[in-house]
C-alpha cells in the first residue's frame, strides 16, 4: 500500500494526534465496561461468531446449519486469522486500529501533497492543521474502530485508491501494485463498494492504463464469483443475509424480480419507500442529511473542475470528479445512511477529498494570500461535514456500556445461567462464545427465518412456527420490533437497559409451550441477583 513507501512529517503528527484522541476513547469505554472491552454495536460480535464458526468448519451462527449474516466476504476471515494469533475479542479493534492509522496517515498526505501542493510551513500550518484534525473526524477514525466492524477497513481502501489514482494521474508513470489492490479489496470488504471500484478501473482504462484495469477488473470478478459459487454449494444466496434483509435494490437483483421491481426498489432507496395507500416514507437518501450533502459534493467537485487550469491538471480534476461521483450517485440510489454514522461514512470521505483536490488552486491561493476568511470557511464548511462522526465519538463510551449493560448480560444469562437453545432478534453477542443453538428471528443469522422475511408474509403465525421447529423455549426480542408476538407465549421478565445505538432499552424474555418452566425462573432468578447496578431485571410470576 502507499503508506508505506511515503514519509511526512505533517502526516506523522496528525497520526499522533489521532492515537491520543483514540486511546482516550477506548480506556474510557473500557471503565465505562467495568474493566471490560465491549464495541459500540452488537453487530460485531456476528461477525467474530461467523469467524470462530469457519475455524470450526462451519459458515454462519450455528454449526448445525449454513447462514450468511456477515455483511462482508473478508472480514469475517480476517478475524478467523486474528483468532488464530490469539487477539481473540481484541482482533477486529486491533485490526481496525490499523485501517484507522492508515486512512489518517494517508489522508493527511493527500491533503500535504495533492491539495497544498507542497510542504507544510509556518504559511499553511493554520489552515492545514486544523483540515488534518478535521480530517480525523471525516474518516470517523476514532469512533469506527469501537464499532468492531469492517468499515474502517472499507474507509481505509477508499482512501487509498483515490490516493493511488491521484498519485498516477499528477505522476504520469506506472499503475502501483497498491491502487491495484485496494480497487480489488474494497467491494471483498463492503459489497457497495463495487460501484467505485468499477469506476476506478474504467478510469484506469480511459487514461490508457489497459493492463492494470483488466488485471483489477478480473481479480475483483474472480474474487466475487468464486465467493457466489461458494456460497451457492453451501444452499445460501448469492449475497449476505444481512446486504438482502437491508437493500431492497440489492435483493431485487438476486431474487430476479425484474427490471421494474429494480427500478421501484432503487427509487424507493432515493425518495422513500410508497405505501399501499400512497403515502412516501421518508426514509430516501433525498431525506437524510449526509444524501442532500453528497448532492453538494458532486456540484463542488465539479466546480473545482472548472476552475482548474486548462490542460493535464484539468484532466486530473475531471477524473477524479468523475470517478468519485459516479460511488456518490451509487450510494445515494442504493446505499444506506446512519446507523452510528457507519454506512455512508466511506463515501462521505471520497467526496470531501475530490472536492478539496478539485479545489486545490482556490486553496492554495487562499493559502499563498493569506487569505484567511476564505480559509477559515472553507474548515468551516469541513466541520460541518464532520459532526456526525465527532458526535460518534463522543458517544462512543456511553454506546460501549449500553452493549455491556443490554446484550452482554443476555449472553451472560444464556450461558452462565439458562445454557439452553434460545430465539432472539439481536444476534451478536448471544451467539459468541456461545455453543447452544441460537434462533434469529431476524433472519441474519437463521435462513430459514430470512426465506420467510423475504417472502412478505413473516408474522406471529411463522414465529410460533419456526421456534416450535427448532424446540426454542425462550425467547428474547425487542417487543416493540414486530408488533405482535404469538398468543402461545407467555412474556416472563423485562430487562430495563438505558439503549444508546441499540434498538429499544427493554428487552423482553417470552416462553413458548416448549419451555421448561421451573429451569427458566430459576435461572432468571439467579441472573437477577448478578446484573449490574445499572440494570434491572422485572420476573412475572407465572
Amino acid at each position: 500500500m502507499p503508506i508505506l513507501f511515503h514519509s511526512s512529517r505533517y502526516s506523522l503528527i496528525i497520526t499522533l494526534i489521532w492515537a491520543l484522541l483514540t486511546a482516550s476513547v477506548i480506556l474510557t469505554s473500557i471503565q465505562f465496561c467495568d474493566d471490560r472491552l465491549i464495541y459500540t454495536l452488537d453487530d460485531p460480535y456476528i461477525h467474530m461468531k461467523v469467524a470462530q464458526t469457519i475455524l470450526q468448519g462451519g459458515y454462519g451462527v450455528n454449526l448445525s446449519e449454513y447462514s450468511s449474516p456477515s455483511s462482508s466476504v473478508l472480514y469475517p476471515l480476517m478475524l478467523a486469522g486474528a483468532d488464530l494469533l490469539g487477539m481473540t475479542s481484541a482482533g477486529p479493534l486491533i485490526l481496525n486500529l490499523i485501517a484507522g492509522a492508515g486512512a489518517v496517515y494517508l489522508g493527511s498526505l493527500f491533503l500535504e501533497r495533492h491539495v497544498l501542493g507542497s510542504d507544510v510551513t509556518g504559511k499553511s500550518a493554520l489552515f492545514l492543521y486544523p483540515l488534518g484534525v478535521l480530517l480525523i473526524f471525516a474518516v470517523s477514525a476514532v469512533a469506527l474502530p469501537m464499532t468492531g466492524l469492517e468499515h474502517s477497513w472499507h474507509v481505509y481502501l477508499v482512501v487509498a485508491a483515490l490516493f493511488g489514482l491521484v498519485e498516477m494521474l499528477s505522476a504520469q508513470d506506472g499503475v502501483s501494485w497498491g491502487l491495484i489492490a485496494a480497487i480489488v479489496l474494497i467491494p471483498l470488504v463492503r459489497f457497495e463498494g463495487v460501484a467505485f471500484s468499477c469506476a476506478a478501473i474504467l478510469a484506469l482504462a480511459l487514461t490508457g492504463h489497459w493492463k492494470p484495469a483488466l488485471t483489477a477488473m478480473a481479480l475483483m470478478t474472480v474474487s466475487l464469483v468464486a465467493y457466489g459459487a461458494i456460497m451457492s454449494r453451501l444452499g445460501l444466496p448469492l449475497l449476505p443475509g444481512s446486504v438482502l434483509l437491508k437493500s431492497n435494490a440489492a435483493s431485487a437483483v438476486v431474487d430476479s424480480r425484474g427490471y421494474f421491481s429494480i427500478a421501484r426498489a432503487t427509487l424507493g432507496n432515493l425518495i422513500g419507500k410508497l405505501s399501499e395507500t400512497g403515502s412516501i416514507s421518508k426514509t430516501g437518501s433525498l431525506n437524510h442529511p449526509q444524501g442532500i450533502l453528497l448532492l453538494v459534493m458532486i456540484v463542488l467537485m465539479f466546480r473545482g473542475w472548472a476552475l482548474t487550469p486548462a490542460g493535464l491538471e484539468r484532466r486530473n480534476s475531471a477524473v477524479i470528479a468523475a470517478v468519485a461521483s459516479f460511488g456518490l450517485i451509487a450510494h445515494i440510489f442504493a446505499g444506506k445512511f446512519g446507523w452510528f454514522a457507519r454506512y455512508e461514512v466511506y463515501v462521505v470521505v471520497l467526496g470531501l477529498l475530490a472536492v478539496l483536490f478539485t479545489l486545490r488552486y482556490s486553496i492554495r491561493e487562499s493559502v499563498t494570500r493569506h487569505d484567511w476568511n476564505a480559509q477559515i470557511v472553507m474548515l468551516l464548511a469541513v466541520a460541518i461535514v464532520v459532526i456526525p462522526y465527532l458526535e460518534a465519538a463522543l458517544v462512543t463510551p456511553l454506546a460501549s456500556r449500553g452493549i455491556y449493560e443490554q446484550q452482554f448480560q443476555m449472553h451472560r444469562f444464556v450461558t452462565n445461567f439458562y445454557r439452553e437453545p434460545v430465539a432472539v432478534n439481536d444476534l451478536g453477542w448471544v451467539s459468541y462464545k456461545n455453543d447452544a443453538f441460537v434462533l434469529d428471528l431476524e433472519g441474519l443469522g437463521s435462513e430459514p427465518v430470512r426465506r420467510l422475511r423475504m417472502t412478505g408474509t413473516y408474522g406471529a403465525t411463522q414465529m410460533s412456527e419456526v421456534t416450535a421447529h427448532y424446540g426454542i423455549g425462550l425467547v428474547m426480542i425487542y417487543e416493540s420490533w414486530f408488533g405482535s408476538v404469538p398468543p402461545s407465549w407467555r412474556r416472563i421478565a423485562i430487562m430495563h437497559t438505558e439503549s444508546v445505538t441499540s434498538f429499544s432499552g427493554d428487552v423482553s424474555f417470552f416462553v413458548t409451550p416448549d419451555a421448561d418452566i421451573g429451569r427458566v425462573t430459576k435461572a432468571l432468578a439467579d441472573f437477577q441477583s448478578s446484573l449490574p447496578r445499572r440494570v434491572t431485571l422485572e420476573i412475572d410470576h407465572l
